[in-house]
């Protein structure tokens, strides 16, 4: 039994734009979202339970979230910003949304928050993404990422791995060669893709 609750660590996402969509895996996504010092911790443990946006209570769908835990520690969520709650977002503004969710290890139950922004869609075309956190797999390197996208094409699958955590690798994926975004210690081995969207 646990003596100790979990930790729920939060998770930021970043800035997405009106109409994109973006879909996080992770080998370890309990590890996102939090931890527990005498608990082995599930995906299953994990649950998401409501929304806001620029602090007005909404649901789940009304944001275009969604969280699927896979078997053992592995899981991923989604993100679409073709939701209602994001058809009216101005050029100049853009709309705060907070996603709670508990972890749980079976005793304790422990409240945490993921957050992200939506801004307007700056060119007028919607881009789905797909990013892949695969852990530390690769020897020798800090980071590697990788980006598939077809020339002209609104699709791109990313696949990071190496001595990171999901939520850096989402602000590495938006982040340029030694931008000033990319955290410390951290440097990216293989570009991103010429033409990748985001």
């Amino acid at each position: 039994m646990s003596g100790v609750a979990p930790v729920a660590t939060g998770f930021v996402v970043g800035t997405l734009e009106a109409g994109d969509s973006l879909t996080a895996s992770a080998t370890d996504i309990v590890a996102a979202f939090g931890s527990d010092a005498d608990s082995i911790l599930s995906a299953g443990d994990v649950t998401f339970t409501g929304a806001s946006v620029d602090g007005s209570i909404a649901a789940l769908s009304d944001v275009g979230f969604s969280y699927l835990p896979g078997g053992g520690v592995s899981g991923d969520f989604s993100i679409d910003t073709g939701a209602p709650a994001f058809a009216g977002v101005s050029a100049s503004a853009s709309i705060a949304v907070e996603v709670t969710y508990s972890i749980t290890d079976g005793t304790s139950t422990t409240a945490g928050t993921l957050t992200f922004a939506v801004a307007a869609d700056a060119d007028g075309m919607a881009t789905a993404t797909t990013l892949a956190y695969l852990g530390p797999t690769i020897l020798g390197q800090d980071l590697s990422v990788e980006a598939i996208a077809a020339p002209g094409a609104r699709t791109q699958d990313i696949a990071v791995s190496g001595e990171t955590t999901l939520e850096d690798a989402l602000v590495l994926v938006n982040s340029s060669p030694g931008a000033s975004g990319l955290p410390e210690g951290l440097t990216i081995a293989t570009a991103k893709a010429e033409n990748e969207s985001v």
